[in-house]
């Protein structure tokens, strides 16, 4: 990016010039290749003076109003409504790894997503819950109070899967519309880049725009949110302290401690964690060796015509080697095979067919 950002008189341009330079500049850094480098941090910082210059201004003048609907905005003053929304993605990207920074700049692009959901809400643009954002994940949820009870963690749980499951739908949906809003973009940019355009054009041109920063500015919040708790939960924790594992006690000597569970309760962890009981213990070429030993498959590398065997070690020739003995030894009215059948006609005469394990059958 060749562009001199430090040449920009601050203090001598207008809100107008201020924004176009603020909008402009911001679309190139998003473009950027290299989103972490010194070069890139430094017109991040820069852009951020510009556009909070231009914030003070539109104060100052009084362009926006609670009690005006969105029709009483004029084209050219529509675009001032996502200087909020740039901001907010400029704080969120900044470069630095020092969490204490960090979270310094995350709260800054918190508060003007905020702050621009806001302006677009009194105008009637949306109609999205701004408290869900105001609070990290962790306020949330220290806020609710659960029952102790069996029937109360489940409700919590059940209540937990619906609105994962509605967050689910309402990201999915805005991924597409946010897909369909940057392919008309792509069209807007070459039509504001003509020397005239009409009011009716800008106005199009402009909401299109306040959409796809509503869009953004919900996804990032989230984002924000869940690294504002990860960072605050690193700064709570004692620096310098090492701790003792937590079965050893003073003695040196291994105190027995009772296991538990990180998941909600053994049944979530057995479905979703790593206590799913059908983890597969052997490979399918274990599997299919397995079956072969047994007789119900061909071994690797068996020839078509060598006999295959159907049953536990017993092939179809065996079994018709053994149904002609049978019949031979029946011919000769052999006193063995004869009392064998006999003892087998009794046994099925006292045991009907089905009448196995009747247990608790009435």
């Amino acid at each position: 990016m060749s562009l001199n950002f430090d040449s920009i008189d601050i203090e001598n341009s207008t809100a107008s010039q201020l924004f176009d330079y603020g909008w402009k500049y911001q679309q190139e850094l998003a473009n950027a290749a290299d989103q972490s480098s010194v070069d890139f941090e430094h017109k991040r910082v820069r852009l951020i003076q510009i556009l909070q210059k231009c914030e003070d201004m539109l104060e100052e003048l009084g362009l926006f109003s609670e009690n005006e609907s969105l029709e009483e905005v004029s084209a050219n003053e529509l675009r001032y409504f996502i200087n909020d929304g740039l901001l907010g993605w400029l704080f969120s990207k900044v470069t630095s790894t020092k969490p204490s920074i960090r979270l310094l700049s995350l709260h800054e692009s918190k508060k003007y997503y905020l702050k621009y959901l806001s302006l677009t809400f009194n105008y009637g643009i949306h109609r999205i819950d701004i408290k869900q954002f105001q609070n990290s994940s962790s306020q949330s949820n220290q806020s609710v109070v659960l029952s102790e009870t069996q029937a109360g963690r489940q409700a919590a749980f059940e209540q937990n899967l619906i609105q994962q499951a509605y967050d689910r739908t309402e990201k999915i949906k805005r991924y597409r519309e946010q897909k369909e809003l940057e392919e008309k973009l792509k069209n807007c940019q070459l039509v504001l880049a003509k020397p005239y355009v009409d009011d009716e054009q800008k106005s199009e041109i402009y909401n299109i725009y306040i959409k796809y920063w509503l869009n953004q500015a919900v996804d990032d919040l989230k984002l924000i949110n869940d690294e504002i708790d990860i960072l605050q939960s690193v700064g709570k924790e004692p620096v310098g302290q090492v701790q003792k594992p937590a079965g050893t006690a003073m003695g040196g000597q291994a105190v027995s401690s009772k296991p538990y569970i990180i998941t909600r309760d053994a049944l979530q962890s057995k479905v979703f964690g790593a206590g799913y009981p059908s983890v597969p213990v052997y490979s399918i070429e274990e599997f299919y060796d397995q079956l072969a030993d047994k007789g119900y498959m061909p071994h690797c590398g068996q020839s078509a015509d060598q006999p295959v065997q159907i049953g536990k070690g017993v092939t179809e020739t065996q079994k018709q080697e053994e149904r002609a003995q049978k019949e031979l030894l029946e011919d000769r009215d052999d006193e063995d095979e004869i009392k064998k059948q006999r003892e087998w006609d009794e046994f099925k005469d006292d045991n009907k067919r089905g009448s196995g394990n009747r247990y608790n059958r009435s």
